[in-house]
């Protein structure tokens, strides 16, 4: 009796294995499926999974999951955008440090500016002063010329009075370059 009813035991043991096995497939199937989905429409889930994976591939070391993962899309991705951000960031220092030299031109170029502002006002003040002075002569030496004419028709005090004017225009001719060139 013992073998009857080990062997009635039996099958049904085996219909219940291959109902749990088919059941464990089928819900695998639909897991994997899902998760490849979920994985084509979410970033995140795909990050996480990745992320998972590359988890359990360092039980292995870092060499084995470096080795394991270095075909993976995302790996490959990450280094593009890796190199590309630290090209990105040598730019910037780049331009940075141009933009410094650039900031530090324009203040010289500013103070520059303030110099020559400074001495242009100079300049134009001692202008002023030249065209001042030369007026000033130039006015006394008309008064001499035209009070000296009555005189130069006569003989001798003529040539007194005319070598006395030419005199005089050569000294205000020598002081009008003295103060151009100060």
């Amino acid at each position: 009796m013992s073998d009857d009813v080990s062997t009635q035991q039996q099958p049904g043991f085996w219909r219940r294995f291959l109902a749990l096995k088919t059941l464990l497939v089928t819900f695998s199937m639909v897991a994997l499926l899902a998760s490849n989905v979920v994985c084509l429409v979410s970033a995140d889930a795909h990050d996480f999974m990745h992320s998972a994976l590359l988890r359990v591939l360092l039980i292995g070391g870092q060499p084995f999951a470096d080795r394991a993962m270095s075909n993976s899309p995302k790996q490959k991705f990450d280094q593009v955008i890796n190199e590309k951000t630290a090209d990105l960031d040598a730019r910037n220092k780049r331009l940075t440090d141009a933009n410094k030299l650039q900031a530090k031109q324009l203040e010289e170029i500013h103070v520059q500016k303030q110099k020559l502002a400074h001495q242009l006002d100079a300049n134009g003040k001692q202008a002023k002063a030249t065209v001042a002075a030369v007026h000033t002569r130039l006015d006394r030496g008309m008064k001499r010329s035209l009070a000296a004419l009555p005189a130069e028709p006569i003989p001798f005090l003529g040539l007194i009075v005319t070598l006395a004017l030419t005199s005089l225009d050569i000294y205000d001719a020598c002081q009008t370059e003295v103060v151009r060139r100060i």
